[in-house]
């Protein structure tokens, strides 16, 4: 009988292992964005883009604003709405730092919206305001916990902190206030 050496069996015979990996591709050497030389980056590009976004919205918004398209009600719920989703935008970004910048931007956004729609719209009522804010706090903390965060834990607590003086003392009840700042002063003790 006689013997077929590696050379001469069929191509579904032969060893088919590749002991040399020199041939992968290689990653270009200058970002597709732009050059190199520029010093731009897709970053940079990505970040003066959403501003830019983010500027015209906020123009479009004060223009519809000005013309009465919107009421107040429905400017507090423009604002809640995009506080919100500023806040979900933030858990869904997978870059950490870019994500709690939006979570920031949503809390500072949620505590704005309460503030006009208690103090420049008179939409609420004091105590509602001030449960509105505690339950602002309570995200941003809750948020500063999930995110290891230290400056979206400042960010909430000082609102925390500040809610009295946001809602405005005329009417509130002392013993919300109280419990409330020892809340706040508790939970910045134990972060």
């Amino acid at each position: 009988m006689r013997t077929i050496s590696a050379d001469e069996a069929p191509p579904t015979e032969r060893s088919t292992t590749v002991s040399d990996t020199s041939a992968a591709p290689s990653a270009p050497d200058e970002p597709t964005y732009a050059s190199a030389a520029s010093g731009v980056t897709g970053w940079t590009i990505f970040r003066v883009g959403l501003a830019l976004v983010l500027l015209s919205l906020v123009l479009l918004l004060r223009y519809s604003i000005e013309q009465g398209w919107f009421g107040p009600t429905a400017r507090i719920a423009l604002g809640g709405l995009a506080s919100g989703g500023l806040v979900v935008a933030g858990l869904l970004v997978s870059r950490r730092p870019f994500g709690r910048l939006l979570e920031g931007a949503g809390v500072a956004g949620g505590y704005a919206t309460v503030w006009a729609a208690h103090s420049r719209y008179m939409l609420v009522s004091d105590d509602v305001a001030f449960i509105q804010l505690a339950v602002v706090t309570v995200v941003g903390v809750g948020l500063a916990l999930r995110e290891q965060s230290d400056g979206l834990a400042a960010l909430a607590l000082a609102g925390g902190a500040l809610a009295p003086t946001l809602v405005g003392r005329s009417e509130l009840d002392p013993f919300l206030v109280a419990v409330s700042l020892v809340v706040v002063l508790g939970v910045a003790s134990a972060l």
